[in-house]
């Protein structure tokens, strides 16, 4: 994780949200069928470090699942949608737009195949609450390309932490997509 993201330096996530009226969700710990389960400052220097030192290579989904499913939960299924949310995104959008850029939205990919080895709902869920966000997006005239279920499971790595990391083909099948978007919102509307 890059600190100068959380620093407060010019142009951080938190001065993002600050501008336009977020506020960044707390690093607390949290709890899960039982298991607590610390926020990701305390877990990146314990439960991380032991799960990465466990891997093999090539990788598996994890030593301790239960703990991987916990975490997948409180990242990917849990945070609920708040479509006043979205005014974040319209405004920065607004001030991209009043510099004479275009904006593209995306929603990046989300291991399904993770989430439904633990839930076969979880899939449902994540699916259900994309959609709201393409909703939302839509209602603001914002352009989206929505790679949220576009992935096979051989395309992420670091299953083991609960974290969304690509593999090089899935950065490349991403970032294939998002250039092809871009190329398609050059031509003049």
């Amino acid at each position: 994780m890059n600190s100068a993201l959380y620093a407060g330096a010019p142009g951080s996530y938190f001065d993002i949200l600050k501008a336009y009226g977020g506020k960044p969700e707390p690093d607390l710990p949290f709890s899960y069928k039982g298991m607590q389960i610390p926020g990701y400052a305390a877990m990146s220097t314990s439960w991380l470090l032991e799960e990465q030192s466990l891997m093999p290579c090539p990788e598996t989904d994890g030593h301790n699942l239960a703990w991987v499913e916990g975490v997948t939960f409180h990242e990917e299924v849990a945070p609920p949608f708040d479509p006043a949310d979205i005014r974040i995104f319209a405004a920065l959008a607004e001030a991209v737009r009043a510099s004479g850029k275009r904006v593209l939205m995306v929603l990046l990919p989300i291991d399904v195949d993770l989430l439904g080895q633990f839930n076969r709902d979880w899939p449902r869920i994540v699916d259900s609450r994309a959609a709201a966000v393409r909703q939302a997006l839509g209602v603001l005239d914002l352009p989206l390309l929505d790679l949220s279920d576009t992935l096979p499971k051989d395309d992420f790595i670091d299953r083991w932490c609960g974290c969304v990391h690509l593999s090089q083909r899935g950065r490349l099948e991403v970032a294939s997509a998002i250039a092809a978007e871009l190329l398609k919102l050059q031509s003049p509307q």
